[in-house]
């Protein structure tokens, strides 16, 4: 009887760890590899905080997930939404389309035409009226990205 009861401890702690090992795994791995933040501001509306600037609406902040890009720049592509480091403020982080990548031609909202030079993206909000990117700015340095927007995960899920 005794040595079932330890056969049965033993079963038990034996699982206990696998379980917490597998968890500790998967939560090292996200964390490596992705983050949680939140989206100040209506310069990306209506992709995000659809309600701000609404007169007697409740601001609710968008909470996204993003994808690390530290060592995957060459992944980056037009039209993508990213998390990057402001050029103006370091210690603030900012979310803007690409509108431009490096060795390409484009021509802003006020009809200027830049070129993007090596190792830079041009960005830009989505709501041009409240957005400060690179109209402001000019191309971004690809090193001051953070990471790219896989969805929207509060208040309404949605992927990007």
């Amino acid at each position: 009887m005794a040595a079932n009861t330890s056969r049965g401890m033993l079963k038990f702690i034996g699982n206990s760890l696998l379980v917490a090992s597998s968890f500790y795994g998967v939560c090292s791995f996200i964390s490596n590899y992705y983050w949680l933040g939140n989206v100040n501001g209506g310069s990306m509306k209506p992709t995000f905080n659809t309600e701000w600037g609404h007169a007697g609406a409740k601001i609710t902040k968008d909470w996204i997930l993003i994808k690390r890009v530290k060592y995957h720049k060459f992944e980056l592509e037009k039209d993508q939404i990213v998390v990057f480091l402001s050029p103006q403020e370091p210690t603030t982080t900012a979310v803007k389309r690409i509108k431009a990548l490096p060795g390409e031609t484009y021509t802003s909202r006020d009809n200027v035409t830049t070129f993007i030079p090596k190792g830079h993206v041009w960005v830009e909000g989505d709501n041009s009226a409240s957005s400060v990117d690179s109209n402001m700015y000019g191309p971004i340095p690809m090193a001051l990205i953070q990471g790219k927007v896989v969805c929207v995960v509060y208040p309404k899920f949605k992927w990007i």
